[in-house]
């Protein structure tokens, strides 16, 4: 049988492969709110996405972009909440 020398088992060389759809494949899947039973019809799944894409932009704070919200950093409103904090932090 052919394991890691087989192209087709080697991810990084799968043509096809998004590695950007499959993070946010593995980050919807592990969300605590993740229905364990699935969705009742493709709409619930709709509306489910949706909510959780509201939530992921708008509310969850990244650790890879100091703390702040997506839509934060893309309205460019971060600097103004990171110079507040590094203040709060300076007077601690």
């Amino acid at each position: 049988m052919c394991q890691d020398s087989c192209p087709e088992n080697s991810r990084p060389r799968v043509s096809n492969d998004n590695a950007f759809a499959e993070s946010v494949f593995k980050t919807v899947k592990y969300c605590p709110q993740w229905p364990s039973q699935g969705f009742l019809s493709l709409e619930d799944s709709r509306q489910w996405m949706l909510k959780f894409e509201r939530f992921y932009n708008c509310e969850h704070k990244h650790s890879s972009i100091r703390f702040v919200t997506p839509v934060q950093r893309h309205e460019k409103r971060d600097q103004k909440i990171l110079e507040h904090r590094d203040q709060a932090y300076s007077k601690a």
